[in-house]
């Protein structure tokens, strides 16, 4: 399960331990809720910082446009995967 912070990661409740969860966050907006839940359900879980932030609202709210670099994104992916070849 890979998403933004936000309530759309809430459904990581529902699924089974063998779950891997990543989250994006943007640099001024980081909290540590969803990791808190993954690894009480011993899921897997990682995140990715990004910093580019586009968007007309403030920089510090969780409401701005991320830009994901997608090869860090796809390598993080890959090194979350089971059996993953670094």
């Amino acid at each position: 399960m890979a998403g933004r912070h936000g309530a759309g990661l809430a459904n990581l409740v529902f699924a089974a331990p063998s779950c891997r969860v990543l989250e994006v966050f943007q640099p001024t907006y980081v909290l540590a809720s969803t990791y808190k839940i993954a690894t009480c359900l011993g899921q897997s879980y990682g995140y990715l910082v990004e910093g580019r932030v586009q968007g007309t609202l403030a920089a510090t709210d969780n409401q701005s446009d991320i830009v994901v670099d997608p090869e860090r994104f796809a390598k993080l992916v890959t090194m979350m995967l089971p059996n993953a070849r670094a």
